[in-house]
């Protein structure tokens, strides 16, 4: 059954368009039917920003016939069966220009692309990976091969070889997930590449410079507090890349007010993490005839004991549980790996359709939006706190427990200043750099189909 859109469905569409289903399910961009035509419109859509003027098609008709023919309803239709048959139409042809290869596409569209025959894909995407026919010899393809081995791939050759769809491209993965530092630099982010292979930005050579003791409340309540200025760490890594601190087009810094966290560790775990097997503390109590109570008499920590009667006594077993948690270089560098190391201030967090508070009732989110993987860190300081259980208690001798079982307690405040988010899109670092821009208005040209044809996707 064939369909006619003309302007007697809108006034300013200036073609007819007649539509049949082996039309339709045969389109491709090569304008020889209409349905071809509207197919190719489509494309051109998202390429717009980069299209240039031919005969048929101009950015001012594409942009015109797109608006029309995304946009008719029923008041636009003589019969529901014309409106229903225009609505299954556009969603094939919506469907396909959306799972089209974007690198067999742009060579067939050289007409409306900038740049000579076979020079699209390099006009849009930069330069991609060479071949044997580069070269004069074996012998320097080979060393060329070997050069690049294990090297992120130009984005050129991802799209090409990974036959990347248009709807693809909102996928940072399909564009090689890499990252540029600033104009400065010009090189790829050892930061952004670390972050993209899910792995951990942890440095045990350079942590420790970021590391502060406090021994503020050692003698006086037993804690001793291990601080690392994780912020500050972050930064100086973003700034070996060419980052500006997070003023970036590719990061973005949001706040957080919310107050600190506390975490409790497990004991018997960090206790074997630091080698430390912390020994069990009994209570000998008798009953003071003076004070008319029962008050500890004895301490026995492990095989050491101390006279708990006399402030001399207690101050001794004090001085031994205080010496418990004083950690030596090697011990901090093991505390450091067990709880920064896979931390959200080192690895990111990997988050989908993270904005979906933002989108707010009865918007549906894109096919991106519930797709892609967003890339999150969090920003702060991370203080390891080490303190003895009871510790006034035991150095006033006033503790009542018979028993005491884990002297050593172990935990963590978490000082969250805020969240780094890694941007969405414009930011590809293997590709040359003057289409890193281009690649940007790509990657919002696709955006912006999708919440056009959103009616259209299912």
């Amino acid at each position: 059954m064939s369909l006619t859109i003309d302007s007697s469905n809108d006034s300013d569409l200036e073609d007819t368009f007649t539509l049949n289903q082996t039309d339709v399910n045969a389109a491709t961009v090569n304008p020889i039917t209409d349905a071809s035509v509207i197919l190719r419109t489509l494309v051109l859509k998202m390429l717009q920003k980069q299209m240039k003027q031919s005969r048929r098609f101009t950015p001012q008709t594409v942009k015109r016939d797109f608006r029309i023919l995304m946009s008719l309803t029923k008041e636009d239709f003589k019969t529901e069966e014309e409106l229903a048959l225009y609505e299954k139409y556009m969603k094939e042809l919506v469907e396909k220009a959306l799972s089209l290869p974007v690198a067999k596409t742009v060579d067939e569209l050289e007409d409306n692309l900038p740049g000579g025959k076979g020079a699209g894909m390099f006009e849009l995407f930069g330069g991609g990976s060479m071949t044997r026919d580069d070269f004069k010899s074996d012998e320097a393809y080979e060393d060329y091969k070997q050069s690049i081995e294990n090297k992120p791939a130009p984005v050129a050759t991802n799209i090409r070889e990974k036959d990347v769809t248009f709807q693809q491209l909102l996928l940072p993965a399909y564009l090689g997930q890499t990252y540029e530092g600033s104009s400065k630099t010009g090189k790829p982010s050892k930061v952004m590449e670390t972050v993209d292979k899910d792995k951990s930005l942890f440095d045990e050579s350079k942590i420790g410079e970021y590391r502060t003791e406090d021994k503020s409340d050692l003698s006086t309540k037993g804690k001793i507090f291990y601080t690392w200025d994780l912020e500050a760490y972050l930064k100086s890594l973003l700034k070996d890349d060419g980052f500006d601190d997070f003023d970036s087009d590719h990061l973005r810094f949001i706040p957080n007010d919310k107050k600190k966290e506390t975490v409790t560790l497990n004991k018997t775990r960090m206790g074997n993490v630091l080698g430390i097997d912390a020994p069990k503390m009994e209570i000998l109590m008798r009953f003071d005839d003076e004070k008319g109570k029962t008050i500890p008499s004895k301490y026995t920590i492990g095989d050491k004991e101390y006279d708990a009667k006399t402030q001399d006594g207690r101050e001794k077993a004090a001085k031994y549980l205080i010496s418990l948690i004083r950690l030596t270089k090697e011990q901090e560098d093991k505390v450091a790996k067990e709880i920064l190391e896979k931390s959200n201030f080192m690895k990111a967090r990997r988050t989908r359709d993270r904005d979906k508070k933002m989108r707010g009732v009865g918007r549906e989110p894109t096919v991106s939006e519930l797709t892609r993987n967003y890339l999150d860190l969090d920003v702060g300081k991370m203080t390891f706190v080490m303190s003895i259980s009871g510790f006034q208690s035991i150095l006033k001798g006033t503790i009542s427990a018979e028993e005491k079982e884990g002297v050593i307690d172990y935990g963590l405040i978490l000082d969250k200043t805020g969240e780094l988010r890694l941007a969405e899109e414009g930011a590809f670092a293997i590709t040359d750099r003057d289409k890193v821009e281009g690649i940007s208005d790509i990657v919002r040209g696709v955006k912006t189909f999708m919440a056009k044809t959103r009616r259209f996707r299912s």
